[in-house]
């Protein structure tokens, strides 16, 4: 898992990511350039999302999503923030893990 999550990432996000870095589309495909870029891009997003994770739980209460939110320039009223929530806490755990959170983003 090259320590990057501590739980492992959806398929959404993981098609997002290998589409985004694709170097052969539409077939799909990452070159080792790719993969560096890729595991750089995920690893920025911890940093930042672990800025915000008091806890260290490896997950964002809704005060510390808000933060993050807030800090990234993103300037959202509360209810479209609460939409955000809503969308990203879909499992109602009251937390967002660094895969939501980059959903999110």
């Amino acid at each position: 898992d090259f320590g990057l999550s501590p739980t492992p990432f959806g398929t959404k996000t993981s098609e997002w990511l290998v589409a985004s870095f694709d170097s052969h589309p539409p077939k799909g495909g990452l070159t080792l350039k790719g993969l560096q870029g890729c595991l750089a891009y995920v690893t920025d997003w911890k940093d930042i999302f672990e800025q915000y994770d008091i806890s260290r739980a490896g997950q964002l209460d809704k005060s510390s999503f808000q933060c993050a939110i807030t800090d990234l320039g993103y300037g959202v009223g509360p209810s479209v923030f609460d939409s955000v929530w809503k969308a990203y806490d879909a499992d109602l755990s009251g937390s967002v893990t660094l895969d939501e959170f980059m959903q999110a983003i």
